[in-house]
């Protein structure tokens, strides 16, 4: 899921679920290993506007991300190991939406706003987590990523960067 974090008025932005579909390949050296992921992922938000009118505006943006992954694996029993998985993905985003559930705004956000217009394409977050190894076959993991840079940044003191928490199941061919 993806969300804000930052200063001012992001408190009124709220996390959107996404999805990543990724692929990756790792090379064991004993307990220790290397490998490249990557793959593809969304990353939104939707924020609630007060004033005259009550309306929320969402954002979702698609794109691709890839990593180099090292660690070492932990062995708990025979069958299972434990690794850190820590990573330092780069991600940029190929296209996106922006919409609102006022009328007019929607229009608006249509005919005059281009997606990419003061949000980051790029991003390089930092991940931290954990993966469960069954039989270094199949694993299961658990990732915070935050986003290093300001994925918005406007003239009106709105700024924040992207976070997302990620549950991955695998399988190691």
């Amino acid at each position: 899921m993806d969300g804000a974090y930052g200063k001012d008025k992001a408190d009124n932005v709220k996390s959107k679920s996404g999805f990543t579909v990724g692929f990756g390949w790792n090379s064991a050296v004993r307990d220790f290993y290397w490998g490249l992921e990557g793959g593809f992922q969304t990353r939104g938000f939707a924020q609630e506007v007060t004033g005259g009118n009550k309306y929320t505006n969402n954002r979702t943006h698609y794109g691709l991300y890839g990593s180099v992954m090292a660690g070492y694996k932990f062995a708990v029993t025979p069958d299972i190991t434990i690794d850190p998985a820590n990573s330092l993905p780069p991600s940029f985003d190929l296209f996106g939406s922006l919409s609102s559930t006022d009328k007019d705004v929607d229009k608006y956000y249509k005919d005059n706003v281009d997606w990419g217009d003061c949000f980051t394409k790029f991003d390089l977050a930092f991940g931290i987590g954990a993966k469960v190894w069954y039989k270094n076959k199949y694993f299961f993991q658990l990732q915070y990523r935050a986003g290093l840079l300001k994925w918005l940044d406007t003239s009106d003191d709105v700024k924040f960067n992207a976070q997302k928490f990620t549950i991955g199941l695998g399988i190691a061919l």
